[in-house]
């Protein structure tokens, strides 16, 4: 029976018998230089922080290849730079597909990933990092190629068991989001990360004509106690993400999200 994502990189985790641990999912693909790039900034750091003992991950860029669409690929920016929870907190909580090294003394640290998670891992992960006082850095290149092709079968594909996985994330990190941002906005903090992730899951199953599972995720939302306003709003952006996609292909969704991140990071430094 499978046991998931986490028990099977806790397994690799144990097998491997390398300082340093880098997994590469499903059918993405590393440019040749990804791990001499990221140890060289990771020696860099290493002598420039005061805490070298807290590097908690070095990370990179991605590429997103939109498999059947003749636009071509699109660039994925880093945006968590430095501490981490300081990251989180100024630009919420941003992870790249494939992207991380990580030195094996982290992962015995913080334990691992969590196998009782049905799905966000990665996320799980960095607010691991980040409640441990840890910094990431990136790479500021994409090292990372993650081909994408509608219908692939992922854990995006399985709509009830990745809103069960979005409820134990939720749920899990609900008290320290409560403190990492107070007089309440950590609860609205932690309600728009479900409202997001949600909203990307039931736009990939509209895009592909899931119409069910997209349905299930509305309903989902609607369940939360979200005002009819909020409701409206979401179903707007699950709308017009899957027209954008319908009218001018998926690589154009991926651009309008990656420009939105870096429009956040850069109006958050300004």
């Amino acid at each position: 029976m499978p046991r998931g994502l986490a028990f099977s990189r806790n397994v690799g985790v144990t097998m491997a018998d390398g300082d340093y641990i880098a997994f590469c999912d499903d059918d993405d693909v590393w440019i040749s230089s990804k791990i001499e790039r990221q140890i060289e900034l990771l020696q860099r750091k290493r002598h420039s922080e005061a805490r070298a003992d807290k590097i908690g991950a070095i990370y990179c860029e991605n590429f997103m290849s939109i498999i059947g669409d003749s636009r071509g690929i699109v660039h994925v920016p880093a945006i968590n730079d430095g501490n981490l929870r300081e990251s989180i907190v100024r630009f919420g909580i941003h992870t790249v597909s494939s992207s991380m090294l990580i030195p094996r003394s982290v992962l015995e640290v913080v334990g691992g990933f969590d196998e009782n998670l049905k799905s966000c891992i990665d996320h799980d992960f960095w607010m691991k990092l980040a409640v441990n006082n840890y910094s990431v850095y990136p790479v500021r290149d994409a090292l990372v190629v993650v081909p994408t092709l509608q219908g692939r079968d992922s854990m995006m594909t399985r709509t009830m068991q990745r809103l069960a996985g979005i409820d134990q994330y939720v749920n899990k990190w609900r008290g320290t989001y409560e403190e990492w941002w107070p007089n309440g906005r950590g609860a609205v903090e932690i309600e728009n990360y479900r409202s997001r992730v949600i909203e990307s899951l039931a736009t990939s199953k509209l895009i592909d004509f899931s119409l069910m599972p997209a349905v299930l995720c509305i309903l989902d939302l609607r369940t939360r106690g979200r005002s009819r306003w909020r409701l409206i709003s979401s179903i707007v952006k699950i709308g017009f993400r899957a027209l954008l996609v319908h009218v001018f292909g998926r690589s154009e969704l991926h651009r309008w999200r990656a420009l939105s991140i870096e429009t956040k990071r850069r109006i958050t430094n300004a």
